[in-house]
């Protein structure tokens, strides 16, 4: 069976190669032009929901003879109303999520600082979860002042982040390429 699965990867590597590329380019793209990029995944994101939901709906219609089908029929409604919402507005979409996660960090980071004061007394490392908690501060409060700013520092990080494991799936691909189906 383990000779039978290597054998299949080592013919389809190729495919973990464009895998890679796709998430490199991806990468790249993020960091040339964040914001872009990031509408470009709303409308993505918007585009699946939908799909997703057509596909709830139906499901329902095709299993009315079961018991909950309504329900199935209720989330495929609910995911295309949701998609039409995120394909009319990307821009508003995206910036409410800013602002869910500039709300989240900022709460996050005064918890921090609150939790490390009192731990001063028992915790010679107290400091480090005081900084940690300011700069979740300080980040919350950057991304509140302008959420499509801060969507465009996440979609940086996350750039860099799609380069490198584009990159260590490109190399996974040729290591795939030059195994043996021997032993």
């Amino acid at each position: 069976m383990a000779k039978l699965i290597k054998k299949r990867l080592i013919r389809n590597w190729w495919l973990f190669l464009l895998r890679g590329i796709l998430i490199l380019v991806f990468g790249i793209l993020a960091l040339i032009n964040p914001g872009s990029t990031l509408l470009a995944l709303a409308v993505v994101f918007g585009s699946l929901i939908m799909v997703s939901g057509f596909f709830f709906i139906l499901a329902a219609f095709f299993n009315t003879q079961n018991e909950g089908w309504g329900w199935v029929l209720f989330e495929g409604l609910v995911d295309v109303l949701f998609g039409i919402v995120v394909l009319s507005y990307p821009i508003e979409v995206v910036k409410i999520f800013i602002l869910i996660l500039a709300i989240w960090v900022l709460m996050i980071g005064i918890v921090q600082i609150v939790a490390s004061l009192h731990w001063r007394k028992i915790y010679d490392g107290w400091w480090i979860v005081f900084t940690g908690g300011l700069a979740s501060v300080i980040f919350g409060f950057l991304f509140l002042s302008n959420p499509f700013g801060g969507a465009a520092a996440l979609m940086i990080v996350i750039g860099i982040y799609a380069m490198l494991l584009g990159a260590s799936v490109i190399y996974l691909a040729f290591r795939i390429k030059n195994l043996t189906s021997d032993g």
